[in-house]
């Protein structure tokens, strides 16, 4: 157990480069098991304090909570580490003194009863305002939350911001604690290591004291915010646009001839990115776009996370890069040259279709170009509105339901409206007529059934005080993010599935039963029904001679684009309980597999059951004309109403992008993708060769980093399911 703050090796040499102190440190993380018999105390602690505040606001009670956590949590500190911060104190061996195994049931059903909010109820997923954190540093904000405090009048609103005082309060202590383990570590450490903790330690107690004055202070301080976010259980908390807000201490940095250091500081922190008890540990980190008043953002500090993610290599660092008509070629080709090490990052974004479609939603531009992502692709204005939330809706079951007059084929139960018996549809208008009433009813149910989880959520006992502390407007109008307090109302992204397996199909049913009458609508229930057993030429013809997504075949392009309006439009006219927004994604993550689960046997050839196809991709397999065919059929589709994000993932041999011409043709490619309106692109840079022999020996390959969909993974821990589906995509 890592929970004593002492030094494991004899001494830190200085000669030893901070690449490789971060990279040990790194592995060390990233295949650290967690002891068996673990307790995590948190729910102790939490409990406790629950029981102890028992007659205080809801609100004071949660504040209390994330305090005794804080205030309690061992500091483990590890040799290679110059940065300091993790959840992993919440483990411990056994119970502390005076407590025994009835007393920690019972403190965790205090805890259990009280709850948490959810993904679905906006509990995670969100990027802070870390911009003004570090401009005025806890003790600044402190000072805030005081003022706002004695002009508020309303009770409840007094309350809450005690609340916020209370969490920022032990944020500072927790500051403090960590520089006294520092200098407790360093009074038994070698000269050098000695000589770091201290100044590690001194760079906590100045972010105690007040704003970070230094690269190292700002990063610590950014680091440990999330590590409180995760020990509040918080999970996939985005850093927002590092490059920016980190950039005026950077150029100090340079300035002052510490690059070296400041370097190292990063690489510390990738490193610790890779902490087992992260909660949903994939935090995005954007770069590159634009500044708020439309010039290219792009700047030194953009190039040194670049690099530092190509040397630390770790899968959970969920770069995205943010792409516009000034963004230089040298940026673009760092970003290449790091994608093609195969770990899948950048992903890239294209902010001439992105910031347009968050100014139709009523957001000012300038506010639009400070866009960044959490989770994967996930759309969001750092520290302006409350955490996000998505969902998933399966575009081809709206086929099947079209197909069978609302029932699902797997079971043939009614899920959608009568749309008519096909034979009733008599052409393919009526069809598609048909299709988009389909998908209406699915996402009118989906999203009421999400706002009753949000309705049923009684705000006033689910506050986030420490949360709350870093979005815009909380504090001066003393309401928690949740509750109108964010200067934006809340998203919800549902994300439409399988677009290239609903292409598919909707273009063979027009191909073979309308267009050249080849194909009765019997003949093809039949066949669906029989999971095209005793049916194999059909399914052949259905597979071979009907157009693909993702060919540049405008017959299939079109659909795709239609499919998309339909599902786009329709989302769209939906609202959250609060007023926000439900915001169309094009996304699945990994959920394509289960989806297939859901559908029968379909018209493009997929049998039943097999997964459908990824996110906003082509089916893999199926787009065969190569990289440009497959962009130009994307391009066809409108993008600008998938204000939540999408996600093209294409997979390239590693062979044709070698060397600088191999970097200028990954170049072109991207521009000329999103010249043409593409959205977002990420790209796998593994041969098929090297999945397969990982598939044969995880063991030799358990450190290979593959691009999975919205986020990279190490593919050797990925489920059998999950591992094949990335194998078969197309490789160009």
């Amino acid at each position: 157990m890592e929970l004593l703050s002492v030094p494991e090796y004899a001494d830190a040499r200085e000669e030893d480069s901070s690449a490789a102190r971060a990279l040990r440190l790194r592995d060390r993380l990233r295949h650290r098991q967690v002891p068996l018999g673990s307790l995590d105390l948190r729910p102790l602690w939490r409990g406790q304090a629950f029981e102890r505040y028992a007659d205080a606001p809801m609100t004071i009670r949660r504040a209390r909570a994330l305090e005794a956590v804080l205030d309690n949590v061992a500091l483990p500190i590890r040799e290679e580490e110059c940065l300091v911060g993790t959840p992993a104190g919440a483990l411990a061996d056994g119970l502390p003194p005076g407590v025994d195994e009835q007393a920690f049931a019972h403190y965790r059903e205090i805890n259990a009863a009280i709850g948490e909010r959810t993904f679905v109820t906006n509990s995670d997923h969100a990027a802070v305002d870390y911009c003004g954190v570090l401009e005025v540093g806890l003790p600044g904000r402190l000072a805030e939350v005081r003022r706002s405090h004695d002009a508020q009048t309303d009770p409840a609103r007094r309350a809450f911001l005690d609340s916020v005082a209370i969490t920022l309060e032990a944020a500072i202590r927790f500051c403090r604690r960590w520089a006294a383990a520092c200098r407790q570590v360093a009074a038994d450490a070698a000269p050098a290591r000695q000589r770091e903790l201290s100044r590690m330690a001194a760079d906590l107690e100045a972010i105690a004291e007040g704003a970070p004055a230094t690269f190292p202070q700002a990063v610590q301080l950014v680091w440990l915010i999330q590590v409180i976010f995760n020990l509040e259980g918080r999970g996939a908390m985005a850093f927002g646009r590092m490059d920016q807000y980190l950039y005026p201490f950077y150029a100090r940095s340079l300035e002052q001839g510490q690059e070296k250091q400041a370097r190292a500081t990063l690489e510390c922190m990738w490193a610790k990115l890779e902490e087992p008890l992260m909660v949903n540990p994939i935090q995005n980190i954007a770069i590159g776009g634009q500044t708020r008043d439309g010039a290219d953002a792009v700047n030194p500090l953009s190039y040194l996370i670049l690099d530092v993610t190509r040397t630390m290599g770790t899968p959970l660092s969920n770069l995205s890069a943010r792409l516009c008509a000034k963004t230089p070629d040298a940026f673009y080709d760092a970003c290449c040259e790091v994608i093609k090490t195969g770990i899948g990052f950048p992903a890239v974004f294209n902010d001439e279709v992105l910031v347009p479609a968050l100014v139709s939603l009523g957001i000012p531009v300038e506010d639009a170009r400070e866009v960044a992502f959490v989770g994967c692709i996930e759309t969001f204005i750092p520290g302006k509105m409350p955490p996000w939330s998505d969902s998933r809706v399966n575009l081809l079951r709206c086929v099947d339901r079209v197909l069978r007059n609302g029932r699902d084929g797997l079971d043939g139960e009614r899920r959608g409206p009568c749309t008519g018996e096909p034979e009733t549809l008599t052409t393919f208008d009526d069809f598609m007529a048909a299709y988009a009433r389909q998908v209406e009813h699915m996402v009118a149910e989906h999203c009421e059934e999400i706002n009753a989880h949000k309705r049923a959520l009684n705000g006033a006992d689910f506050t986030s005080p420490f949360l709350s502390a870093f979005i815009h407007d909380c504090v001066e109008r003393g309401l928690d993010v949740n509750m109108g307090g964010a200067r934006y109302r809340d998203f919800h992204g549902p994300a439409g599935m399988a677009l290239g397996s609903t292409s598919d199909a909707l273009a063979a049913v027009r191909l073979f039963v309308y267009d050249r009458q080849q194909l009765t609508w019997p003949e093809l229930l039949a066949a669906l029904d029989a999971d095209y057993q005793g049916y194999d030429g059909l399914r052949l013809r259905l597979l071979n001679a009907a157009p693909k997504y993702g060919n540049d075949v405008p017959y299939v392009d079109q659909i795709a684009a239609e499919v998309v309006r339909i599902f786009t439009t329709a989302v769209l006219r939906q609202r959250t309980p609060s007023g926000g927004r439900h915001v169309p994604l094009m996304a699945a993550n990994v959920s394509n597999i289960p989806a297939g689960r859901e559908v029968g046997a379909t018209p493009d050839g997929r049998r039943a059951l097999e997964p459908v196809s990824d996110a906003a991709s082509p089916t893999f397999g199926r787009d065969r004309r190569g990289p440009t065919a497959a962009m130009t059929s994307l391009s066809r589709v409108d993008y600008r109403p998938v204000i939540g994000g999408t996600v093209v993932n294409m997979k390239f041999s590693p062979e044709t992008l070698t060397g600088a011409e191999g970097t200028a043709i990954l170049r072109s490619l991207i521009q000329t993708y999103f010249r043409q309106g593409g959205m977002q692109l990420q790209c796998n840079v593994t041969g098929r060769e090297t999945l397969e022999a990982a598939r044969r020996n995880p063991e030799a390959y358990r450190d290979l980093v593959v691009r999975v969909s919205g986020f990279s993974a190490l593919y050797v821990y990925l489920d059998d399911a999950v591992q094949r589906d990335i194998l078969v995509r197309t490789e160009h």
